[in-house]
C-alpha cells in the first residue's frame, strides 16, 4: 500500500504529464491553424495569377502511396467507404487538408492530455479503495 506522500506525488506528477500533453494538442491545433491559413493565401496568390485554384498536394500524395493502396483506391471491392474518404480527402486543397488534420490530431491529443489528467484523480481514488479493504 502507499502512503498520502506518494499518492499524492502519483497525483502530481500525472497532473503535469496531463497538462503537457493537452499543451502540445493546443500546439498542434494552432501551429497547423497558421500553417493552413499561409498555405491558403500562396493558393490564392496561385489562384489569382492562373484563375484555378491550384492542387498543391494531390499529386505528392499519391506518389507517396504503396502500390497496392493506389490499386485499392482505383479499384476497392472492401471498406468502399473509406476509398470514398480517402479519396474525397486527397482532392481537397492542401490548405483545407492542414487545418483538417490539425484539428483532428490537436483535438486527439488535447482529449488525451485532458483524459490523463482528470484520470490522476483515480489514482487518489482507487489507493484509497484499496485502504478500505
Amino acid at each position: 500500500m502507499m502512503d498520502d506522500e506518494e499518492r499524492y506525488r502519483r497525483y502530481q506528477r500525472a497532473e503535469k504529464i496531463g497538462a503537457a500533453i493537452t499543451l502540445v494538442g493546443w500546439w498542434i491545433g494552432v501551429l497547423g491553424g497558421f500553417t493552413g491559413f499561409a498555405v491558403a493565401c500562396y493558393e490564392g496568390f496561385l489562384w489569382l495569377q492562373s484563375g484555378q485554384w491550384p492542387m498543391l498536394a494531390t499529386d505528392v500524395i499519391v506518389r507517396a502511396l504503396p502500390l497496392q493502396t493506389w490499386w485499392w483506391l482505383q479499384h476497392p471491392h472492401s471498406w468502399v467507404g473509406l476509398q470514398k474518404v480517402v479519396v474525397a480527402f486527397i482532392g481537397l486543397p492542401l490548405s483545407l487538408m492542414i487545418w483538417i488534420l490539425a484539428f483532428v490530431l490537436g483535438g486527439f491529443v488535447g482529449f488525451v492530455g485532458k483524459t490523463q489528467s482528470e484520470g490522476s484523480w483515480k489514482l487518489l481514488l482507487d489507493d484509497a479503495g484499496e485502504q478500505k479493504r
